[in-house]
């Protein structure tokens, strides 16, 4: 069953879609060097291009598709960096949550009708 050719700029959009870095890509295609993955996606006008071999594109394709092997990358660094981002944007919040409501008392103390009407002022 011969593959469609993938070319340098799809690979690098495949690369971008199954969201992995070149050694964590090139571990699952089987490479020993990830030198070789960024010469796949480099332009063909370059002399260190190399083609991308048909079954590398099938894989790749399938990859995209959904496919995933056991071994394959945990993106748990990815969930960690982002659950501490949560974190801090909910301690962020939380401190504005309190902000406004000091700034409200703070309102209702210089001016009794002010508090709760932001409109004015």
């Amino acid at each position: 069953m011969p593959t469609e050719p993938m070319s340098f700029a799809e690979f690098k959009r495949a690369q971008e879609a199954v969201g992995l870095t070149d050694a964590q890509l090139a571990q699952m295609l089987g490479f020993e060097d990830p030198q070789h993955l960024r010469r796949l996606k480099t332009s063909p006008d370059k002399a260190h291009h190399k083609r991308v071999m048909p079954y590398t594109a099938r894989l790749m394709r399938a990859y995209v598709d959904g496919y995933r092997p056991s071994d394959w990358p945990s993106s748990e660094s990815k969930d960690r960096r982002r659950g501490a981002a949560n974190t801090v944007n909910v301690g962020v919040l939380a401190r504005l949550d309190s902000l406004e409501a000091e700034i409200a008392a703070l309102r209702k103390m210089v001016d009794p009708g002010m508090a709760g009407d932001r409109s004015k002022g």
